[in-house]
Order: C-alpha cells, then sequence, then structure tokens
C-alpha cells in the first residue's frame, strides 16, 4: 500500500468521480494537484485534497518530495505534465491514466485518416506527416548522442515522459493493447473506469416504450464518420423517426460543413443537436432512441455507448472499434457497423435482450467490482 498517492490533473469533469473512488479506498492518503491557468475552477468541486497549482510550482516544491514509497497518478498526459514526468525520481512509480487524445490527435503517433470511413476520407482527409519530418526525428535520436546537452524536440520530450512511465491505465484490456502498440512501449496494465455504471445512468430507470429515433455519432468530430451513416440512411424509409445528431461540440468547421449535408441528405428527418443540454434533458433524448450508430474506428464515445445500451438501443459500432470487441466479450448484443447495419437492421430490440444487456453491463461496470480492481491495481503497483 503507498503511503500518499498523488495525482496530477487538469480542470477535467472526471476528476470529481476519480477523487470520490480514490478517497473511498484511502481516504485522507490522496493529494489532487490540480493545474489550471484560471482563478476559479470550471469543473473540479474544491474538496479538501483537492488543490490549484502550477506546474512550476509541482517542479519546485512537489516532485522533489516524492518518494519511491508514494504512487504517482497522472490524470492524462498533456503537455504541462511532461516535466513533471521527467522530474520524478526514477524509482517512484507512476501510472497513466491515458484519455486517447493523447495519442488519438497526435499525428506523429496515429493517422486520423485511418479512423475515416470511404466517403468521410474522401471529404475530410488531413495531411499526414511528411517523410521529411520522420527522418528529421529519427536522425535527432543520433543527433543527441553526439551532443546531449542539445535541447529537445517537443516530440522526444514526449516520447521521453511515455517511456518513463511504468503503468499504462485503460478501461478495458482491448484499448490497453491498441494505445500500447502505437505508444511503441510495453507498459504495465492499471484497469481504471471514470464511471461505474451507477455514476453514468439511472440503474433503476425503466426502458422508455416509445424509441422510434436514430442517434448518429455523439460529437462534431469527423471520426464520427457522418457523411457515411448518412448515405446509408438516406435511402431507407425514415417515416415517424428522427435522426439525433448530437453536433454541440467538436471540430467546429467540420460542424458547419455537416449540417448542410446532413438536411441534403435526410431532409425533415435530419435533427441535429447543436446546444448544450442537461444530463438528465439528454438522457430523455437518448432515452428515445431505438437505434445507435456510432462508426468511429478507435475508442470515443465510451460513456454516451455504454448510456444508450442502457436504454435499450440497439447499438451499431465499428468492428475497428476496439470498444465493439470488449462489449462482445463480456456478453453486451452490440452489432458490427460494417457487417450488420441495414434498413431491416433497424428493428428494436427486445425485452429480454436489453434485460440481457444490462445484466452484463451492471455484472462487470458495477461500482463495487471497479472498487475491488482499482485497489487490487494500487497496492500490486506498490510492492
Amino acid at each position: 500500500m503507498p503511503d500518499r498517492i498523488i495525482h496530477f490533473a487538469q480542470d477535467e469533469k472526471f476528476i470529481n468521480s476519480a477523487h470520490r473512488q480514490f478517497e473511498e479506498l484511502y481516504p485522507g492518503r490522496n493529494a489532487f494537484y490540480i493545474i489550471s491557468p484560471n482563478v476559479d475552477f470550471k469543473y473540479v468541486v474544491p474538496k479538501p485534497g483537492i488543490e490549484k497549482s502550477s506546474s512550476a510550482h509541482i517542479l519546485e516544491t512537489v516532485a522533489p518530495n516524492i518518494c519511491k514509497s508514494d504512487l504517482v497518478i497522472f490524470h492524462s498526459l498533456a503537455d504541462v505534465m511532461f516535466p513533471i514526468v521527467l522530474a520524478l525520481k526514477k524509482e517512484v512509480p507512476t501510472v497513466w491514466f491515458c484519455f486517447g487524445y493523447e495519442i488519438y490527435n497526435d499525428k506523429n503517433f496515429y493517422s486520423e485518416n485511418v479512423s475515416f470511413d470511404k466517403l468521410t476520407r474522401a471529404r475530410f482527409s488531413v495531411p499526414e506527416v511528411k517523410l521529411s519530418t520522420k527522418v528529421k526525428q529519427f536522425l535527432y535520436g543520433f543527433y543527441h548522442k553526439l551532443k546531449p546537452n542539445a535541447p529537445l524536440t517537443p516530440y522526444e520530450i514526449k516520447t521521453k515522459a511515455i517511456a518513463r512511465i511504468d503503468y499504462l491505465a485503460s478501461s478495458f484490456d482491448e484499448e490497453f493493447q491498441a494505445i500500447q502498440k502505437l505508444i511503441g512501449h510495453r507498459k504495465k496494465p492499471f484497469a481504471f473506469w471514470y464511471y461505474p455504471i451507477e455514476n453514468m445512468v439511472d440503474t433503476s430507470r425503466a426502458v422508455s416504450a416509445r424509441r422510434p429515433d436514430i442517434i448518429v455519432g455523439n460529437s462534431g468530430h469527423a471520426t464520427g464518420n457522418h457523411l457515411d451513416v448518412f448515405d446509408k440512411l438516406k435511402n431507407y424509409d425514415l417515416t415517424g423517426r428522427k435522426v439525433v445528431v448530437p453536433l454541440s461540440y467538436g471540430n467546429q468547421p467540420y460542424i458547419d460543413a455537416i449540417l448542410p449535408i446532413g438536411r441534403e441528405m435526410l431532409g425533415d428527418r435530419f435533427a441535429p443537436l447543436t446546444d448544450f443540454y442537461a444530463l438528465e434533458t439528454y438522457n430523455e433524448i437518448l432515452g428515445r432512441c431505438g437505434v445507435a450508430i456510432l462508426n468511429c474506428r478507435r475508442q470515443q464515445a465510451v460513456g454516451n455507448t455504454i448510456a444508450l445500451i442502457w436504454f435499450g438501443s440497439k447499438v451499431f459500432l465499428s468492428r475497428h472499434n476496439p470498444f465493439f470487441h470488449y462489449l462482445r466479450r463480456i456478453g453486451v448484443g452490440v452489432f458490427a457497423y460494417e457487417d450488420d447495419f441495414n434498413e431491416t437492421a433497424c428493428t428494436l430490440l427486445t425485452d429480454d435482450e436489453i434485460a440481457a444487456n444490462r445484466k452484463a453491463l451492471l455484472a462487470h461496470l458495477n461500482a463495487d467490482l471497479l472498487r475491488q480492481e482499482l485497489k487490487a491495481d494500487i497496492e500490486a503497483s506498490s510492492t
């Protein structure tokens, strides 16, 4: 058991749940340092053990006093975290709670074009890293062997920080394996879910009897492959159904481009969500969606997917998505978008199918089980 669990995070909405889960296990042993330029927190709820800080303050006064009997957790590996990672003593155990964006949004590690379906790739493809840049990055390694005091490039700093991390935390093994492959480093696994099922949905809520609508995607990012889904749906009979498309956040140029395309292809069936809604209202919208199409080819929209399954949606995920394989592995009845989605597949799940899905989710994502798994990982990391 570590003497202290020291957390470095930014002002993110996930941190409140993390603080609650860690404090339930080890009350008073957690120190959360929130790196934020703002005077007040936007998402994090101030509590004892949560301190607003700067990376400079952490480097000067916190990092030098962290010992090998402590456990350090980085909630995401944002750029501001790199100097802290590299400043820690080598014997201090470190855990990276990977949010995904650190790798998927970095062209040096992941090509976003891999995430695009055919039509989306043709219209919204992004430039790849130039070969000359890759060659320079490769040669810099030899350059630093000759001149070890030369300044590191941002890419080198990031790769050194990643290499220093001991444990890679992911919600499920399929994603752990995918990230490990992309970063090119073998890490020790550390399982963690920011939200147990009880914190994501009202588990006592009954399934809505009326679920006519179809939801497409979860945000305004091209990785949702909206254009390809719209191209299929435009040929289907959508009488009495809305095609709900959450576009309240994401890449604004992409949102501006996809809105007129949706109207043109789907007409008055197209129902974009361009405003933010309170969670209760948003869940009401999800509850009316009997079919969900999340054509993301990488881990994305995990929370939305779980909520939709719980509310009784028939969920179609890309078979390229690691989350699809995780859900199948634990017994949740989800469908492969590439293989199973067609007009006749837009039928609703039966009550028995919904009950089986709920049972599988509750068995694997309940708070008690996740707490036990977290405790086991924490104790294993400090031995």
